[in-house]
């Protein structure tokens, strides 16, 4: 007998390895046992006399990289092999196929002397989207994704597949767990149980399309650059990249009115999504669910516009590197995995999106710089608490062909009285009413009717808490091998209070109440809690650093995404850095130097009311429109006041009136200018600008941003301050 043995951890059972050889045809698993961190291969050295060629397989469908291995066998020998001279594909479950579709539709350019403006790791949501624009905006632009075209839309626009699951209801997601990757593994105690999606469009084949905007008190860990960029203009094209969807049925307009007064401690209100509906009358079975996978496909299929000219798109290559030199990132090292070969692609600029767990992944393999060493730290899943029930037949919400989406959130989220401003209410809840809504699509009315009858005289329910967390700094995600092995989790649930357990249990009861929603079969009424990474997804392994001034040191990427290799130490040595501030032309000459400008202090403004209909309710809402408008007229009644040779100018604007006709508005928004000349103490500080008559809960921020000439940066922006505005950003 002799042995063959494979040092490994990282394929230790549950995983198994076997061999194949030559002599057995390469189609015969041989099995081994797992003793000392090895697999053990005990072989009768008369059967392989003469030589044996052989290769590794993983879980009996995945051969190791590379040429055959040989061995000429004597009595008692050891033959032992490990990394890196056995190696396995990076993602072992990832689907790899090259189907005539994905041959045609997306042709690859694998000339690894072309330099692209920019490369793009992954086609998810991040990705993808940023892919398509960058391509339209002309940039040359090439996405390298690990899976393969998988399906061409989103899963919620294809036929409900009956044959995956005995269960009628919601089973187009089984999709998900026929298709996702899992590409970790959980250390000791860890509770993580999401996945990958290693497919074109990534993971956005797969989401649920609910798309609320975050709450101040979600935003209030962010930097605050990012976060004044999201409530200014970020979420609004967002929102139009995604089809947001808000308007509802006459049934949704039923749920709605009926829900309100028994809620009325809650805003209750359509669940924006992003869908496109195929029927805008009943709006009970969508289609048009957003994903990239349609996004990028459009470009391609359709060969239009500068978006295709400019795009490149390689499937079913893994990235394991990003090649750097003088601090800046050159291009990737991928592997191919239809011609089993490692190519390296060439970029000016590098862009990782590759989903929280691939990202940190990639960036540790990379040795990319984390000057506080927080990447792959903190690792986290936001608390999720679910319940499945049905509304029968008797209740008054009953309705067999209709659906009902609903999004509630309580009036005070996030405040508490009195402040300071602690954590009441910090959820979001989805409530929905009919399976039919965001669960798959029907095309023949007769399956249609058949899958209604089969539900038996109810409709499918749930309800669904989504609660705000902070990042747990226990939690981590290391790489402890190569690209092949897979990285180690350690994630903890986030806890949750007395106080919180009771106003969710609160809201359930109240609501389940109302429609008269009774248990599923061999079920009870007691909210669930989602396993993490399940019904949401992890986040925080690459977070943002909050704080400029102190050069993000909490963080791993800066506000603008960028690692913070980027920033520290760009200005190291530097005395002296000049600037020009473009302007008129100076009469006589084409340049000159020195001279004063006025200072600049740019304002924004938000009030924030309470919506209700307008025709219907008005008093139960709170206009945030005309308090903005009597502040813009107190604003134009002190013009004449200002001194001349004080030079002061207000400029504002209206940027945001409210978000439909027929509601109260809860949000209106200015944006002004304010400037001034003058180098001196105010001579005049006026008061009572912003209307003092309404009175509620609210929260200020100051918001300074100059754009002095060195020459009258000191004194013109106090003056400025002080002498013209006190506006603040507001919250009602």
């Amino acid at each position: 007998m002799f042995a063959i043995r494979f040092r490994t951890v990282a394929y230790r059972p549950d995983l198994q390895v076997t061999l194949r050889n030559n002599v057995d045809g390469w189609d015969e698993d041989i099995p081994g046992e797992y003793e000392d961190d090895a697999w053990r291969f005990r072989l009768p050295v008369a059967r392989y006399a003469g030589g044996m060629a052989f290769k590794f397989v993983l879980e009996e469908q995945y051969w190791m990289f590379g040429g055959d291995l040989f061995v000429d066998p004597v009595e008692g020998g050891d033959y032992v092999y490990a990394a890196p001279q056995v190696q396995f594909p990076p993602m072992g479950e990832v689907v790899k196929e090259n189907s005539l579709v994905q041959q045609r539709f997306f042709i690859p350019n694998l000339d690894g002397a072309h330099v692209y403006d920019v490369i793009v790791i992954g086609s998810g949501i991040g990705g993808g989207v940023l892919a398509d624009q960058l391509s339209d905006s002309g940039l040359d632009t090439l996405v390298l994704e690990i899976g393969s075209y998988l399906f061409p839309t989103h899963v919620g626009n294809l036929p409900r597949q009956h044959t995956l699951q005995p269960v009628v209801d919601k089973n187009i997601w089984s999709l998900w767990d026929d298709f996702k990757v899992t590409n970790y593994v959980n250390a000791p105690g860890s509770a993580y149980a999401g996945a990958q999606g290693f497919n074109l469009g990534g993971r956005s084949l797969f989401w649920g399309a609910f798309i609320p905007r975050m709450t101040w008190w979600e935003l209030d860990t962010w930097p605050q650059p990012v976060r004044w960029d999201l409530e200014d203009y970020a979420f609004d094209l967002a929102q139009e990249l995604l089809k947001r969807s808000i308007l509802g049925s006459a049934y949704q307009q039923q749920v709605i009115s009926g829900l309100r007064p028994v809620l009325p401690d809650y805003v209750v209100q359509t669940a924006p999504m992003a869908i496109q509906h195929t029927d805008p009358i009943r709006r009970g079975v969508p289609g048009g669910v957003f994903s990239t996978a349609d996004l990028l496909m459009e470009s391609r299929l359709t060969g239009s516009g500068v978006g295709a000219e400019h795009l490149t798109i390689n499937l079913n290559h893994a990235v394991v590197n990003i090649e750097t030199a003088a601090g800046n990132a050159t291009g990737v090292v991928a592997y191919d995995l239809i011609a089993d070969k490692v190519r390296t692609y060439k970029g000016r600029a590098i862009v990782i999106a590759a989903g929280t767990v691939e990202s940190a992944k990639l960036a540790l393999l990379s040795g990319l710089n984390d000057p506080n060493g927080k990447l792959g730290g903190g690792i986290t899943d936001h608390p999720i608490f679910f319940t499945h029930f049905a509304v029968p037949a008797s209740s008054p919400y009953f309705d067999s062909g209709a659906g009902a989406k609903l999004m509630l959130r309580h009036e005070n989220a996030g405040l508490a009285t009195p402040p300071p401003h602690v954590g009441d209410h910090r959820f979001n809840c989805v409530l929905e009413l009919g399976a039919d809504f965001n669960q798959g699509r029907f095309v023949d009315p007769d399956i249609l009717e058949a899958h209604r009858q089969a539900k038996g005289n109810m409709m499918l329910a749930e309800i669904v808490f989504l609660l705000n967390a902070p990042l747990l700094e226990g939690n981590s995600l290391v790489q402890p091998g190569p690209s092949y092995v897979k990285p180690v989790i350690t994630m903890a649930e986030v806890p949750i209070t007395a106080a919180e357990w009771a106003q969710i249990s609160d809201l359930q009861q109240r609501v389940i109440a109302e429609v008269q929603g009774i248990p599923l079969a061999g079920n009870d009424l007691i909210p669930d809690r989602a396993a993490l990474g399940g019904v949401a997804h992890e986040v925080g392994t690459l977070r943002m650093g909050t704080d400029a001034a102190s050069n993000y040191q909490d963080g791993v990427v800066d506000a603008n995404l960028k690692f913070l290799s980027a920033r520290l130490g760009a200005l190291d040595g530097v005395d002296v850095v000049l600037s020009t501030h473009q302007g008129a032309r100076v009469e006589g000459g084409s340049f000159s130097a020195g001279g004063a400008c006025n200072g600049c202090v740019v304002k924004r403004v938000r009030y924030q009311g309470k919506a209700a209909h307008a025709g219907g309710a008005p008093h139960q809402g709170i206009n945030a429109l005309a308090a903005a408008t009597v502040a813009l007229h107190a604003i134009d009644a002190n013009r004449e006041t200002f001194r001349d040779d004080d030079h002061i100018r207000v400029h504002p604007i209206m940027t945001r009136g409210g978000d439909l006709v027929n509601v109260i508005p809860s949000d209106a928004r200015l944006e002004m200018y304010v400037r001034g000349a003058s180098t001196g103490p105010s001579r005049r500080r006026p008061s009572g600008w912003i209307a003092p008559w309404w009175r509620g809960r609210w929260r200020w921020e100051p918001r300074p941003r100059s754009r002095a000439s060195p020459a009258t940066s000191r004194g013109s922006l106090a003056a400025s301050w002080r002498g013209c505005i006190k506006a603040r950003r507001w919250h009602w």
